[in-house]
């Protein structure tokens, strides 16, 4: 798992700190080297027990 921060994708990282998902969410494509398929959580989001990769992917890919 890589964590990618906001400041490190943010056209203008003057807007930093952000609290509104849809921002955050609108600059998603700007991550360098993101994969086709990548999990995506927020502050709105929480895992309430342990989980694999196999949860979210297939070795297909989804």
């Amino acid at each position: 798992m890589t964590i990618v921060r906001s400041e490190e994708f943010f056209a203008d990282t003057s807007v930093l700190p952000i609290h509104n998902s849809h921002a955050v969410e609108a600059q998603l494509h700007r991550i360098e080297g993101l994969a086709e398929h990548f999990l995506y959580s927020n502050d709105d989001m929480f895992f309430g027990r342990p989980v694999s990769p196999e949860l979210f992917f297939t070795p297909a890919g989804v």
